[in-house]
């Protein structure tokens, strides 16, 4: 469900309390908007995290493949001197 539905379901359930005459306190109607927000933005919020986690893991990939490849030479350098001796 999109943001705009979720709204539009909360504004309707206010709209219906008060045709009704059972209007939320202040304090219900207040926790009934954060939840509502909540819901909008916690996902943005994860989503932000996974993609700096993602950002984070590609850049140690590129690390270590660098590594590897630094590495690569390394033992045969190492080898080809012992043949020498």
């Amino acid at each position: 469900m999109n943001n705009e539905n979720k709204w539009n379901r909360i504004l309707d359930k206010l709209m219906h309390s008060m045709m009704f005459g059972s209007l939320c306190s202040t304090d219900e109607l207040r926790q009934a908007v954060d939840r509502a927000i909540g819901q909008i933005v916690n996902p943005a919020k994860v989503k932000e995290k996974i993609i700096d986690q993602l950002k984070t893991q590609i850049v140690d990939l590129e690390r270590f493949i660098e590594f590897l490849q630094g590495k690569t030479f390394s033992p045969m350098c190492i080898l080809n001197k012992k043949k020498i001796r």
